[in-house]
């Protein structure tokens, strides 16, 4: 196991070969197209939640970070990656009523990724379907 997050207690990673704390990516509002990058992860949207857990806490999402802002883990030593191919598995345990909680179109838990969705990027997600199941 190279990367492990169980947020039975702490809004960051258990194991992991780099960074296991989160930062966050958010458009940059002077630069179309570009980001701005922070250390951290906004406190009052992201939190533990004890009493959720399948076996003990588990992070819960309050709001949705403006300007189109994710939450990450940098991928650098987290993943297995080999510049012949690569390969993993990826577990996770998600509650949640899409229908009345979700606040945005499309929303998705995990995207493993290089540098976007479009290029050769991994996720899953709840689309703007009715009813929004997740895929």
């Amino acid at each position: 196991m190279t990367f492990y997050a169980s947020f039975d207690e702490k809004v960051q990673a258990d194991v992991g070969g780099g960074e296991v704390r989160f930062r966050t990516r958010v458009d940059d509002q002077k630069r179309k197209g570009q980001f701005v990058f922070r250390e951290g992860f906004p406190e009052s949207v992201f939190q533990i939640d004890k009493q959720n857990g399948v076996s003990g806490g588990s992070l819960s999402c309050t709001d949705v970070i403006p300007h189109r802002g994710r939450i990450f883990f940098p991928a650098k030593q987290n993943l297995a990656y080999q510049s012949n191919g690569w390969g993993g598995a990826v577990s996770l345990w998600v509650n949640i009523n899409p229908d009345q909680q979700l606040k945005t179109p499309y929303c998705d838990p995990i995207q493993i990724t290089h540098k976007g969705a479009h290029d050769g990027g991994i996720w899953i997600d709840f689309p703007n379907e009715n009813p929004r199941g997740l895929r």
